[in-house]
């Protein structure tokens, strides 16, 4: 019971040193400017394999992110909004931050990119680096296995005309979909799969 009671101190102290802040009108909170500072300049990477220059401004406390060409793509008119909410940890009296979220508009690859938020990643090293991130999209699938109905071959894993459930065929089958109770065909091993896609890069600081 005290070891329990000592681990609980610990995760409530560890919690306590991390912080997550909102932010308004896109200004950063006093406190951890001192320490953002080291990161305003420029800095030169890749974006989904695009070069790119990044320029990271602080006007008086508003953070401002801009890019030398368009975040997405040509002709997408994309852009980064005011900053939304930082990750910082406690060290001593400082805040040092380790996450700045932007509000981000895809605008006319928005349909292609469905994130309205880009993350920096702040790396504090030699020299100082950013990673970006954007959500693009996820995609689903399933992926079965057994023997298939209609004497058709058992040695594909992956058939996206079919959905899970005991032999429940899909288009292009004999029938089209069968209504309930389906049918008992063995190849029923089927499972949903998820595929996770990001804009992202890193940069590093040159000046």
């Amino acid at each position: 019971m005290k070891n329990l009671f000592i681990i609980l101190t610990v995760l409530v102290v560890t919690a306590g040193c991390r912080q997550h802040v909102k932010i308004t009108n896109g200004e950063l909170p006093e406190s951890m400017i001192p320490y953002a500072s080291k990161f305003i300049g420029e800095y030169s990477g890749d974006l989904d394999g695009r070069p790119m220059h990044l320029t990271l401004t602080i006007e008086g406390r508003k953070v401002l992110l801009s890019s030398d060409s368009d975040w997405i793509g040509n002709g997408c008119t994309s852009q980064v909004g005011e900053l939304k909410e930082v990750y910082a940890k406690k060290k001593k009296d400082q805040s040092l931050v380790t996450k700045a979220i932007f509000y981000f508009d895809a605008g006319k690859c928005s349909s292609q990119v469905l994130g309205r938020e880009i993350q920096v990643t702040l790396k504090d090293k030699k020299p100082l680096a950013l990673k970006l991130s954007i959500y693009a999209r996820t995609d689903s699938y399933y992926s079965c296995v057994g023997p298939r109905p209609y004497g058709e071959p058992a040695n594909q894993d992956f058939d996206s005309s079919y959905y899970p459930g005991p032999g429940y065929p899909g288009p292009g089958y004999p029938g089209g979909f069968y209504p309930y109770p389906r049918p008992g065909y063995p190849y029923n091993q089927c499972s949903m799969y998820y595929e996770t896609y990001f804009v992202d890069g890193k940069f590093t600081k040159v000046q």
